[in-house]
């Protein structure tokens, strides 16, 4: 590692020395952290991969570099199995995954982390909204609470902004079938869509055969070893409007209910929310019980439109699926919208029985809405009886 260049782990130094972050230190304890995965995130222009590099080098200079070469067509399992191999008796290396994409973080489980090779830890770089959004699966946000340091980047580096500012100067000189071709491989990678996007499948989404000379030359596309086309990761940064319907019917006609249901949450944590509620509708409308999540969003969604109606009806729908994670909250909203209407016992009726499912992240919640409940109906002792449930639980 010490005598890895930066280009090893596919940063580039602009030519320029680093400058240190607010957040080095943090970086620091988390490589002398006894945790095998050390991960920080940010947003596009905070320089985490530039970090979490200059510091790799610096506290794990004996360590072998092992840097896979990007391809969502592989899983994780895989990586580390091929790096498990190149590891000689006494060896120590890194596993070098930057970028992480929604589709590899949710390949990270507390069995995997906990059984690495001797000798392998990871160093993994995001962007926050894949690592705290609502798509993450309730099994990794655990097994990054058990086995990883995670550190949060912040700021905006010099280099950062002249990358984004040349990526910005090269789009203004796009046709239109360009920036056609752009948005089709932009939004792939923005909502996290599994598997390669190569140039028969861009083909097929985009109706005609697309030259990519144009977006190769501007280093605004890159096509890895393997067929994937990569977009700038600062494409998503400059380009705006909805995530295109290619891309979107794509996903509705190949993808799995699970799937499909992480890659809509994906596009909503990014701030698609508009097309993220028609994309959820329509996987509700299948009526297919995993996609529960999607239905306890739709409710949210709508009742932040004002629209209680047909937030109950979504909660309602989300509840009928017994849904072990998504029933219960669902529960718990629709108490809390009869204790807004004063329908006392229609509130109290869904929220003993969301506490009757055991769902210890809802428990909380729903004791303080009793406590609010009892008051408002004029039991203050039974108030007291639930605030002093909630001291208990704390």
């Amino acid at each position: 590692m010490a005598k890895a260049p930066l280009s090893a782990f596919g940063v580039h130094d602009g030519g320029g020395d680093y400058q240190p972050r607010d957040y080095d230190g943090d970086i620091t304890r988390a490589l002398r952290s006894r945790r095998p995965l050390t991960l920080v995130h940010g947003g596009r222009l905070a320089g985490s991969s530039r970090a979490l590099a200059e510091a790799a080098r610096r506290h794990l200079p004996d360590h072998v570099l092992l840097v896979p070469i990007p391809d969502p067509g592989v899983p994780l399992t895989q990586f580390v199995a091929a790096a498990a191999r190149r590891l000689r008796h006494g060896d120590r290396a890194v596993l070098w995954l930057d970028a992480l994409t929604p589709g590899l973080l949710e390949q990270i489980d507390a069995r995997l982390l906990s059984t690495l090779p001797e000798g392998l830890r990871i160093c993994a770089t995001a962007d926050t909204e894949v690592v705290t959004g609502s798509h993450v699966p309730a099994p990794v946000t655990s097994a990054l609470s058990q086995h990883a340091e995670i550190v949060a980047a912040s700021g905006r580096t010099r280099k950062g902004i002249e990358e984004r500012d040349r990526v910005a100067e090269a789009l203004t000189t796009a046709t239109i079938e360009q920036r056609a071709v752009l948005r089709i491989i932009t939004d792939w990678g923005r909502i996290g869509m599994p598997g390669r996007l190569d140039r028969g499948l861009l083909r097929r989404l985009h109706g005609a055969t697309p030259d990519l000379s144009w977006a190769r030359s501007t280093r605004l596309v890159e096509e890895l070893p393997g067929g994937h086309l990569r977009p700038h990761p600062l494409l998503a940064v400059v380009t705006e409007g909805s995530i295109c319907d290619a891309v979107w019917r794509h996903a509705c006609d190949t993808l799995d209910g699970a799937t499909r249901l992480r890659v809509a949450l994906s596009a909503y944590d990014r701030g698609e929310v508009s097309d993220s509620r028609k994309w959820c509708a329509e996987l509700a409308a299948t009526g297919d019980p995993a996609l529960a999540p999607v239905m306890l969003l739709l409710g949210s969604m709508t009742l932040d439109e004002g629209d209680t109606k047909a937030a109950r009806a979504w909660w309602r729908r989300t509840v009928d699926t017994d849904h072990p994670e998504s029933a219960p909250p669902a529960m718990k909203a629709l108490g809390d919208l009869d204790r807004e209407d004063m329908e006392w016992d229609l509130a109290r009726y869904w929220y003993h029985r969301a506490l009757g499912t055991g769902h210890s992240d809802v428990a909380m919640s729903v004791m303080l809405g009793l406590a609010k409940l009892e008051e408002e109906a004029g039991d203050p002792e039974a108030a007291r009886h639930w605030r002093q449930q909630v001291r208990r639980l704390r």
